[in-house]
């Protein structure tokens, strides 16, 4: 009746490590030679936000992050880590959700929306250039890299940099600065929750989330 106390987090992980990287690994040669455009899309949003495009460019990234959470919630989520884990179509509609408040956010700023602050900006590059590499880091075979916009945690990554800015201004408006603040707890969740996996799942870049 009371051995449900003798559980830790780690008996609930419905797959092996080696599954996980396997699944990643075939994830990846499916959608081959995508994740290349993926990694140059982001360096291109990075690099228009040094160059000072202004409030209408994160407007812009933030309507493309929108497409691109749909189709990690999709390709990602609901086709292909649903194989291996029930828990899926949650976090499917999950981050169909975040898509929804981040098009809202795009939608409601006008031009008072701010840039991310240099912490931001560095941390969406650590998303796009820093996070394939970890895995080679780890230990982990090249074809099991994680890229921005085609698995779920460099993705969470560069969108919470561009949402890291300092405080709106007050022309930002009462509605675009609720939504701002409701972009936040889904990719903060799922930092938590993915986190946890690696980390039961034995894997040494756990900590970055």
């Amino acid at each position: 009746m009371f051995e449900w106390w003798t559980y830790r987090p780690s008996d609930f992980l419905m797959f092996a490590p080696r599954t996980y990287w396997r699944l990643l690994e075939m994830h990846n040669a499916a959608l081959w030679p995508l994740q290349l455009v993926a990694i140059g899309l982001g360096l291109l949003m990075v690099a228009g936000l040094l160059r000072g495009r202004g409030p209408p460019l994160a407007q812009a990234m933030l309507a493309l992050l929108a497409l691109l959470w749909l189709v990690v919630a999709w390709v990602f989520h609901a086709q292909r880590y649903a194989s291996i884990n029930t828990a899926e179509p949650a976090f499917a509609l999950a981050f169909g959700v975040e898509a929804t408040l981040l098009l809202a956010a795009a939608l409601t700023a006008g031009r008072g929306w701010p840039l991310p602050t240099r912490a931001g900006v560095v941390l969406m590059l650590v998303a796009v250039l820093g996070y394939p590499a970890l895995g080679l880091l780890a230990g982990r075979s090249i074809a099991q890299a994680e890229v921005f916009a085609v698995v779920p945690d460099p993705t969470v990554l560069f969108t919470l940099g561009l949402l890291l800015h300092r405080a709106p201004p007050a022309d930002i408006g009462a509605l675009a600065r609720w939504v701002a603040w409701l972009c936040w707890p889904i990719p903060l969740l799922w930092c938590i929750g993915s986190g946890l996996t690696l980390w039961y799942l034995h894997a040494a870049d756990a900590l970055v989330l």
